[in-house]
């Protein structure tokens, strides 16, 4: 099977080399030799080529156009037929609503622009036309669902407000009761010493804290054992 089949007259093939031989530097096989091995049906063998190729370039100059062949080729072909016009002339009946690449007086030059259009017409018929994209989806709604690690903050956040408000409280209460006492056997203290013994009560109350809680802990993981 080859990528492309070539469909000329015989009275233009040195033209027609001169393409092949430009296609076949795409590294698209192209089959185009009129030889036919001893037994094989010529008939046989065209149309088989016709029907496994990918794509068929019909090549219209003043002798194909009059060529049975040549027609019956691009027929057979049609839904996969990449015309050229090698000569201006006027085409078959039934040939003409195609579009034609226009290679016209060209003479092998593969920057020429008519030839780069035309391979870029034999690379569609080859590979097909270029995916089209879906169109980017609308961005959705953003998450209501806040992140984890802003969770963990939170929930950090309010048991250490907890603990904070807990200490101070409790540290109000005993400091009070603590100079309530003294104040009851007339001893009074300097607003230094007040500020130490809260300093002693908020160290004891902390530690109060932390270890009931631990406890706390080691009793319930002690429960789900």
């Amino acid at each position: 099977m080859s990528d492309i089949f070539v469909s000329y007259a015989r009275e233009d093939r040195d033209r027609v080399s001169l393409l092949v031989q430009a296609l076949e530097k795409k590294d698209w096989t192209v089959f185009w030799d009129r030889i036919i091995r001893p037994g094989e049906k010529y008939r046989d063998i065209i149309e088989a080529e016709i029907q496994a190729c990918r794509c068929v370039l019909v090549l219209w100059t003043e002798q194909s156009v009059h060529s049975g062949w040549v027609q019956d080729e691009a027929q057979l072909g049609e839904k996969k037929l990449v015309p050229v016009l090698l000569d201006e002339v006027r085409l078959p009946l039934g040939f003409g609503t195609i579009h034609a690449a226009n290679l016209v007086g060209w003479n092998g030059n593969e920057s020429a622009p008519s030839f780069i259009r035309l391979i870029s017409d034999i690379a569609t018929k080859l590979d097909g036309p270029a995916p089209v994209k879906p169109p980017p989806h609308p961005p959705g709604p953003l998450p209501t669902q806040r992140p984890e690690i802003l969770d963990k903050l939170i929930s950090l956040i309010t048991k250490l407000s907890a603990l904070i408000v807990v200490t101070i409280v409790a540290t109000v209460i005993i400091t009070g009761i603590i100079l309530w006492a003294f104040e009851r056997l007339g001893i009074y203290f300097s607003a230094l010493r007040v500020g130490l013994i809260v300093l002693v009560v908020v160290s004891v109350v902390a530690l109060a804290i932390s270890t009931i809680l631990s406890w706390f802990k080691r009793r319930r993981k002690n429960e789900y054992n």
